[in-house]
């Protein structure tokens, strides 16, 4: 074998070899397939608790989270960057940094610093929602970044509420769960004057209304808070991107800007 076929030969597998290796690119969908936490607890394929995607393209990303009998899924966009090689930032709009993933093989890692660490991989697409999680078109409200969706605010339902709480707290609220969208925060309150405090300031809120903005338009983490009371009743209370609020699947109102400020020092983990 003469020295010319064994330099093509030699140039052929440099190339196979550098395809095969080649690295998982950040464009494409990404489906959550593990979660890990620092109690050594462990959740991938059925046993995962929420399902969660990225999809990905350039610099732009839409984050999905689709929860287990939620009426819709919660979605909004986000702005990527590359700050080092195959490490990315995740920002809601151009300041407020909430993740950063990391390609490793193929796979993409957030790592949430807590011991908490979260594991998405490649897929085709989305999948569609099943039939048994989708309420019909008519008892459908809006969840934040559903393009396509109708704003039912609470002018259309009750144009005598702007000055009024409309998000009707149950009563005797014996314990509060509160987390977060995208996942971040996920702790409780049992004790009293805790509960107290969260329950007061939510029967004080002063909701408006009759506003101009769209809650399809803008962009921002969604706390999730629900309150149980000693008959096993719950109630869960939406906060999204420190402007809207709504209580289960009623319509958004808007905050006053003071009491938004507010909301994440009623509702910080003492």
């Amino acid at each position: 074998m003469n020295r010319k076929l064994i330099t093509i030969l030699l140039c052929l597998l440099a190339v196979t070899l550098s395809a095969c290796s080649k690295a998982e690119t950040i464009d494409g969908t990404w489906a959550m397939v593990r979660q890990e936490y620092d109690d050594g607890t462990v959740y991938e394929g059925d046993s995962l608790p929420v399902n969660e995607y990225y999809i990905i393209d350039g610099d732009k990303a839409k984050y999905i989270c689709r929860r287990p009998g939620a009426e819709k899924d919660v979605s909004f966009s986000l702005n990527v960057a590359e700050v080092s090689k195959g490490e990315y930032e995740f920002k809601v709009g151009d300041r407020l940094t909430f993740q950063t993933g990391k390609i490793e093989g193929k796979q993409l890692k957030f790592d949430m610093g807590d011991g908490q660490v979260f594991y998405f991989e490649k897929t085709d697409e989305v999948p569609d929602r099943t039939t048994a999680e989708t309420e019909p078109a008519e008892k459908q409200t809006v969840t934040p970044d559903c393009a396509e969706e109708t704003v039912t605010t609470a002018t259309e339902e009750n144009s005598d509420m702007a000055e009024e709480n409309a998000l009707k707290v149950i009563k005797e609220v014996s314990h509060i769960d509160v987390s977060s969208l995208p996942e971040g925060y996920n702790y409780a309150f049992d004790e009293p004057a805790q509960i107290s405090k969260v329950t007061e300031y939510l029967n004080g809120l002063h909701l408006i209304s009759r506003y101009s903005e769209n809650p399809n338009e803008y962009d921002g983490m969604t706390w999730v808070v629900e309150l149980s009371n000693k008959d096993g009743v719950k109630q869960t209370i939406y906060l999204f991107g420190n402007m809207f609020v709504r209580a289960d699947a009623g319509p958004w109102f808007k905050l006053d800007y003071e009491e938004a400020e507010a909301f994440e020092k009623v509702l910080g983990k003492q």
